[in-house]
């Protein structure tokens, strides 16, 4: 039968303690371990559920926190400690060199080729943002490294302004002259192209499988023409 030790028992063993064990010594068998498994700390919050710390520490009621208008009094030790050449030197030497992150790239024009190369090496499930090709065959031809240098032909050749109405300025579209989908061997000749205001290209015969539409009307009407011979 386990005993129980009065609290006089107990005070004498810890003062008989005092000072010869180092809380230091011995750790803990879960010290620095952070508790996960939710059941765990589903239970513990029970345990501490509505129980209070010492009235001594806990934070009371409209009591100020200790750094209370403290902002701006610490400084650092070394502010206003104006550095010597030799560490400017120093530092600056450390410096020399090291490129991190994206600038490496700041200010540099790669290559088309270069450009080209990176395109193939993250294209269709080379990519991590690769789906198992959901996208439209139209999206997958006018995201390649072809499709956007001919774009930037036609707009070049334009001088970015739109050929209708003469804006400039504003959101422009590389329209082709000759359908995309019924002249794929057009697609990536510059003649084939112009600079378009969003406004002059919603105008166009083949705007948004418009020109699809208008071969399906003609060829239907073709075919009652035929049935009515």
């Amino acid at each position: 039968m386990a005993k129980t030790l009065t609290q006089e028992h107990k005070r004498n063993i810890s003062n008989s303690m005092k000072g010869k064990m180092p809380k230091n010594v011995i750790a803990g068998w879960n010290k620095g371990r952070k508790e996960t498994r939710p059941e765990v700390i589903e239970r513990m919050r029970k345990i501490h559920l509505g129980k209070r710390h010492s009235p001594n520490t806990e934070f009371k009621k409209g009591q100020l926190p200790w750094n209370t208008g403290t902002k701006g009094l610490v400084v650092a030790w070394n502010k206003g400690i104006p550095m010597t050449e030799e560490i400017k030197e120093r530092i600056s030497k450390t410096k020399t060199g090291v490129k991190r992150g994206w600038s490496y790239w700041k200010g540099k024009k790669m290559s088309v080729e270069h450009r080209m190369k990176l395109s193939k090496a993250h294209r269709g499930d080379k990519s991590y943002l690769w789906k198992g090709g959901v996208s439209k065959e139209y999206k997958h031809k006018t995201n390649t490294m072809a499709y956007k240098e001919w774009r930037k032909n036609v707009y070049e050749r334009d001088n970015f302004t739109c050929q209708d109405c003469g804006l400039s300025g504003v959101y422009l579209t590389a329209h082709h002259i000759k359908s995309w989908t019924y002249f794929p061997e057009l697609r990536y000749e510059v003649f084939n192209g112009r600079t378009l205001c969003e406004s002059c290209h919603c105008k166009t015969d083949n705007y948004k499988g418009r020109g699809k539409k208008t071969k399906i009307a003609s060829e239907n009407s073709m075919r009652i023409a035929v049935a009515t011979l």
